[in-house]
């Protein structure tokens, strides 16, 4: 066999551990030495790598505990070595899964259709699974998937109301990978069902203004900051 060595795909999410695994085969006979760099920098050497089971693949893996941000900032390669011979392969990135949107409408009315979404790094060889939270209470992700060259959950309110306001969360699960999650998204409901809208109007004519809410209350009128009665008028 020729000798082969490359870096497998490698996804992180800030905060999660990671592993990035170099995979070598060597002429039969030979066991290699592998070892990963950052840049030019060793990060991982290994004389007795493993075998992968049923092949003729060896492999030695570079675990990051908790991945930050210094690990995106340059790419990654592997060395294989045997006898006096040497195999350096491509260079790779450690490429970085992040929340690309995280978003409520900004104005929200009573009894409206609302949806709350979540965009983020789609990972084709990854299986994602999403949750929303609110209040540490976990809620079924209305739909999700891939939508282009990202991946896509939303939460749907076809009526919201007072009982759906507050605080939420979205979590994406990447399998093995690890855990992403949103920033807060707030969801806030507006108390009028119909706010009064601007009129231009002819001297003399008459002037209708309405304003509806969704609760039993009185409803009191201002113009210019002082309180004025239909009585006035």
């Amino acid at each position: 066999l020729p000798a082969e060595v490359a870096m497998s795909e490698q996804y992180g999410i800030v905060g999660s551990p990671a592993s990035l695994v170099c995979v070598g085969v060597s002429p039969a006979g030979f066991v290699p030495q592998l070892s990963i760099y950052k840049g030019n920098t060793l990060l991982t050497k290994n004389d007795n790598p493993d075998l992968l089971k049923d092949t003729d693949n060896y492999n030695v893996a570079h675990v990051i505990e908790s991945v930050s941000e210094s690990d995106f900032s340059d790419q990654y390669n592997c060395k294989l070595e045997y006898q006096s011979q040497s195999l350096t392969s491509d260079n790779s990135e450690f490429k970085k899964i992040e929340m690309l949107s995280s978003s409520a409408p900004q104005s929200v009315a009573y009894g409206d259709s609302v949806t709350l979404t979540c965009t983020a790094t789609l990972v084709s060889s990854a299986d994602v699974k999403t949750t929303w939270i609110r209040k540490d209470t976990s809620v079924d992700s209305t739909s999700e998937g891939s939508a282009g060259s990202v991946y896509r959950a939303s939460l749907e309110f076809k009526t919201v109301s007072d009982a759906d306001a507050g605080t939420y969360k979205c979590a994406m699960d990447y399998e093995t990978i690890g855990v992403l999650n949103s920033t807060d998204i707030i969801l806030g409901i507006d108390s009028f069902k119909t706010h009064p809208k601007d009129e231009t109007l002819f001297a003399g004519n008459e002037l209708s203004l309405n304003c509806l809410i969704k609760s039993n209350v009185a409803i009191r009128w201002r113009k210019d900051g002082n309180l004025v009665d239909s009585s006035d008028y």
